[in-house]
């Protein structure tokens, strides 16, 4: 009788493991039929649609996990929250959707497709599984997982010297960024002797001062190997040219998918730190987002080229991310949580409308090279809908009142304000009052009726890619009322939350 029962038990555990590793079981599977597919014949219609279906039963699955069974545990390597979840389900949304805008890319170039969407698919899985970490090796391994494919989704239009430049810079900066990131975790367990999270938050009791200062010492090594990523000052010297010279598709994930998963870690990671006196550090942090915010937008107006004005601008969206994040306290943990959840929605809704439509207009355009802020002239003119979309996500962008935008300024400017960081405030005025004017001249040059740029798009047509326009257009659109509306009714997305 008590085989029975102790079988009944290891059945039932193992259902449950199971069941809530399905959806990166699913993924994993997706990757080994696109690379079997492949093998066979090349086709890119079959492995984009491959890919949209694992990854939107992916999503399906991890929906549908019961939040009776969470948190759960799955060896010492996994953990899996309601929070870790909700982000999850935001990167499978987010990778569908970037799915779609690269179809019609990847048709017009003459390089192989086909392994874009493989590399896509484990930088994803990547993502997944860092999210759902509990344990420093499973940190490592799921950040080099993300890393790796990563560099191959930048040089995948081997035809332009510049990404081949900017994909070999990204693998040195790439390969000292996990180097920190294992001299960080060496130094922790050499006084910890633990790797899981919970074993650490748990023994971080120092019997000297020499203990205290290594631990935090790699702790702070750490958090500098993801602010890389972040492209946090003074880390951000590579992130114009990113998003410069990268694809399009790898552009929406890079801004997206990549960030929000490095910015959850270090939260992550800070929480374990959060009965520990961390004065100095947090002064650190307090000037890392500071001179991020008003470093990030004043660099922004001097850019003529739109994708790198973007890419200052994405310096300043995550030094306000970080102002939560410094100041999660026991007291305001909660809405510290929903403000990042908030701002990463609000943030990744924008980039996608942003990103989503200078990659379907692309194909019209007569130089497809030139990203010059003027070379969108008139864009209205030509795409109505889009461009009123597009005008949308960048006030949101901006701050303006009626968007999602809007609410996440005022729960950070709030926390500032309630936590007395007054020099944090003074940045995030600035940063708000500095970006209205580029997100404005952009909106101002879309709708100038120039007669000599009257030439600069085509009317190209391709039936074979219509479908998958017309689908990209429609999210773009979807997206920009989404905007509106959480804009008036956030209560919505934060009862969700």
């Amino acid at each position: 009788m008590c085989i029975i029962n102790i079988y009944k038990v290891a059945f039932y555990m193992l259902n449950n493991i199971f069941f809530l590793f399905m959806p990166y079981s699913i993924l994993f599977l997706t990757i080994l039929i696109s690379i079997i597919c492949i093998s066979i014949k090349r086709n890119h219609k079959l492995s984009f649609f491959i890919t949209i279906l694992g990854l939107i039963i992916s999503l399906i699955t991890s929906t549908c996990i019961n939040n009776n069974n969470i948190p759960a545990n799955i060896s010492n390597l996994f953990k899996i929250t309601q929070i870790s979840l909700i982000i999850n389900n935001i990167i499978l949304c987010t990778t569908i959707i970037i799915c779609m805008f690269s179809y019609t890319w990847l048709h017009q170039n003459i390089f192989k497709k086909e392994e874009f969407y493989i590399l896509l698919l484990l930088s994803t899985l990547g993502c997944l599984m860092l999210n759902i970490s509990s344990n420093m090796i499973s940190l490592f391994v799921a950040t080099e997982l993300i890393s790796i494919p990563f560099c191959g989704l930048l040089a995948c239009n081997t035809h332009k010297k510049n990404l081949i430049e900017s994909s070999w810079k990204y693998i040195i900066f790439s390969t000292i960024s996990s180097s920190i990131l294992l001299l960080g975790i060496t130094l922790i367990y050499s006084i910890i002797g633990e790797f899981h999270f919970k074993e650490i938050q748990q023994m971080i009791t120092f019997n000297s001062h020499k203990e205290e200062l290594i631990v935090i010492s790699g702790f702070f090594i750490i958090f500098i190997s993801i602010l890389l990523k972040l492209s946090i000052f003074p880390f951000y010297f590579l992130t114009p040219d990113l998003y410069e010279s990268i694809p399009m598709p790898s552009l929406m994930y890079y801004s997206t998918s990549f960030k929000t998963t490095f910015l959850f870690i270090i939260i992550k990671l800070y929480l374990l730190l959060i009965n520990v006196k961390l004065h100095f550090l947090i002064l650190i942090l307090k000037t890392l987002s500071f001179f991020s915010i008003t470093i990030g937008s004043s660099l922004a107006i001097f850019q003529k080229n739109i994708k790198r004005l973007l890419g200052y601008a994405s310096i300043s969206h995550f030094g306000y991310l970080l102002i939560p994040f410094i100041l999660l306290k026991s007291d305001t943990y909660t809405f510290s949580i929903e403000s990042i959840l908030l701002y990463i929605i609000g943030y990744t809704l924008s980039n996608i409308i942003i990103f989503g439509t200078i990659c379907v207009i692309e194909k019209d355009q007569k130089n497809k090279s030139e990203k010059n802020l003027y070379s969108y002239s008139g864009l209205f003119w030509k795409y109505p809908l889009l461009t009123i979309a597009f005008t949308i996500a960048l006030l949101s962008s901006a701050g303006i009142p009626f968007t999602i935008g809007f609410i996440n300024k005022i729960f950070i400017f709030l926390l500032a304000i309630n936590n007395q960081s007054w020099w944090l405030t003074i940045g995030t005025i600035f940063g708000t009052v500095i970006s209205l004017y580029y997100y404005i001249r952009i909106i101002k040059t879309l709708f100038i009726k120039n007669k000599e740029k009257s030439n600069t798009f085509t009317n190209s047509k391709n039936k074979k890619t219509n479908y998958i326009i017309y689908s990209s257009q429609s999210i773009i659109c979807f997206f920009s009322l989404m905007i509106i509306i959480l804009g008036i009714y956030p209560q919505i997305l934060i009862n969700l939350l």
